[in-house]
């Protein structure tokens, strides 16, 4: 298994949405730089993340930095075993991590955000 910056960074950036967080709300609670733009070049995969960094954007995105890794990492060799297994393994961390948000953000945010949306599929008719 290795981590591969690209798909590190995509994973980064979607628990970081799921969150509701901003990129300088994320890197300022990781003890990141001011405003984000160290996190802006993680997130575009220009930046590499040490083991330092990783833990406190998995701690400051309230999930294990191992899931994050494991969220980042990419195919095993050659071996389609591994590979699939690896491949499922993201799916449910993902899904997991979203029913998480899910129910960190509650039926009442929930619901405001369906109500903009639709209101704005409306606006757009």
């Amino acid at each position: 298994m290795g981590i591969e910056k690209k798909t590190l960074s995509a994973a980064i950036k979607q628990v970081r949405r799921d969150r509701g967080l901003t990129q300088s709300q994320l890197a300022e609670s990781a003890g990141l730089s001011r405003g984000g733009k160290s996190l802006a070049l993680v997130e575009q995969g220009r930046r590499s993340v040490s083991v330092k960094t990783l833990n406190a954007l998995a701690e400051a995105l309230d999930i294990p930095p191992a899931c994050l890794a494991i969220l980042g990492s990419r195919s095993i060799g050659t071996d389609k075993a591994a590979t699939g297994f690896m491949r499922n393994l993201q799916k449910v961390i993902s899904a997991v991590i979203s029913a998480q948000t899910a129910v960190q953000t509650g039926p009442k945010q929930i619901a405001a955000k369906s109500g903009r949306a639709r209101n704005r599929a409306n606006a757009a008719v």
